[in-house]
């Protein structure tokens, strides 16, 4: 699903995202007169759930979160409440792949990784668990690059397969997300 689309070098909102109801409370509630709010909540949504945003990179969620709190410009007294909480979750069913799910652990295992090789002291005993786990790192850091590419790939043609059509229970088996 997409959130926004370039036009005239702005950005703007999809029609589409309109048509889902946790979505259309976003837009209902925000009063200001350009949206800002809305748009800054499905930013918000975009670069901390999408499988899709630069920033992915950060595994911890609430690192991610309190990162993209800061760079859109939300007060430190944000909290992500019930109705932006709806959004997230039907974000997430629409943009989720087990491909994408499969790549979210492998990331948390190579943060494990990094945190062992940066903490772990060197020494004789340890030389060669410490290189073993080293040398591990760049080709899995290269399968997990390869797998992005792939999940990249697989919510754009989830996205295109949609079309301009309003998602239905059936497509996501997710009943009540879309209320």
């Amino acid at each position: 699903m997409k959130l926004f689309k370039k036009v005239d070098y702005k950005l703007v909102i999809e029609p589409i995202v309109f048509t889902i109801g946790a979505f259309k409370k976003l837009d209902q509630r925000d009063r200001t007169v350009n949206k800002s709010q809305l748009e800054k909540e499905l930013s918000f949504i975009y670069f901390v759930y999408d499988p899709r945003s630069d920033l992915q990179f950060i595994v911890d969620e609430q690192e991610r979160i309190d990162k993209v709190k800061e760079l859109i410009g939300f007060d430190s007294k944000f909290k992500i409440d019930s109705i932006l909480q709806k959004a997230i979750d039907v974000y997430i069913s629409m943009t989720e792949t087990a491909s994408s799910l499969l790549i979210k652990d492998l990331k948390v295992g190579v943060d494990k990784l990094r945190t062992y090789l940066r903490d772990a002291p060197v020494d004789d005993e340890t030389f060669d668990k410490y290189t073993k786990a080293l040398t591990a790192l760049i080709p899995l850091s290269q399968k997990i690059s390869e797998a992005e590419k792939t999940v990249i790939k697989e919510v754009e043609e989830m996205s295109n397969a949609r079309g301009d059509r309003a998602t239905t229970i059936l497509d996501n088996g997710f009943e009540g997300l879309f209320n």
